[in-house]
């Protein structure tokens, strides 16, 4: 890296490692890691109370928001909406 003789920036190594734990989180939450990711994960959890805490406030908040947005979903759309969207060309 530019400027840095020594090899590694150690401040852009923990932007590094910041990015892939959070891109490992998101791929936790979202059910997409498996295998010996999954494992390594999952063990991380174990050992890290304070990451375990995080990813499963993460995870009532995902819910909370499926819950809120399900609400949303059950409303009947208001008359005016659905005669503005019947004029809408699709094709």
């Amino acid at each position: 890296m530019l400027g840095d003789p020594g090899g590694v920036n150690p401040k852009r190594a923990e932007i590094l490692k910041n990015e892939r734990l959070l891109a490992m989180v998101s791929a936790y939450l979202d059910g997409e890691l498996e295998g010996r990711d999954l494992e390594e994960f999952e063990s991380l959890l174990k050992r890290d109370a304070a990451l375990a805490r995080e990813v499963q406030d993460m995870r009532n908040i995902e819910l909370r928001l499926m819950e809120m947005g399900a609400d949303i979903l059950s409303e009947p759309l208001p008359e005016a909406m659905l005669e503005a969207l019947s004029k809408v060309d699709c094709g």
